[in-house]
């Protein structure tokens, strides 16, 4: 049995790493996170006031305000479409190139032709509460902690 030499084999993966981050298509990778998970505000102000190895039973509570919006739409709208801008022609419009999408399918007339700027945006309005009780009085090393994030939360597409 012939076997591959390593260096071929990490030539050949390179080749296809290269290959494959030059190919211009979209490149969605969702990942749902809750817009009360920030590191962050976890950690910064209020660390020191949690695990009191010496006191039996302590509370800690924070709340915080915050607002987060996306800046640049043009790099959402190419990670979600492979373009800022879709392009919806009829099946009997002349004009229509194979990359238009069929108006026909929307209801559109069949000579139909027209653009579509891409500009999402998301906007999220948090109010952050947390709660932390140490119980060490109980059992060594017991503690409650509650996070309650109340979020709203607008996403359009421009």
């Amino acid at each position: 049995m012939k076997q591959f030499s390593p260096q071929l084999i990490r030539n050949a993966l390179g080749l296809i790493l290269v290959m494959a981050t030059s190919y211009n298509q979209a490149l969605t990778t969702f990942i749902p996170r809750g817009q009360g998970e920030d590191t962050a505000r976890r950690l910064v102000g209020w660390q020191r006031r949690l695990y009191k190895c010496f006191d039996e039973n302590y509370t800690a509570h924070t709340s915080t305000f915050a607002y987060t919006r996306s800046f640049d739409t043009n790099c959402i709208a190419q990670k979600l479409f492979s373009t800022n801008r879709l392009t919806f022609a009829g099946s009997q419009s002349p004009t229509r190139t194979t990359r238009d999408i069929i108006a026909d399918y929307f209801g559109l007339p069949t000579d139909f032709h027209g653009t579509l700027a891409i500009k999402p945006r998301i906007e999220n309005i948090i109010i952050d509460i947390d709660f932390y009780w140490g119980l060490d009085d109980i059992a060594q090393g017991f503690y409650l902690r509650v996070n309650t994030p109340i979020t709203h939360t607008r996403w359009t597409l421009g």
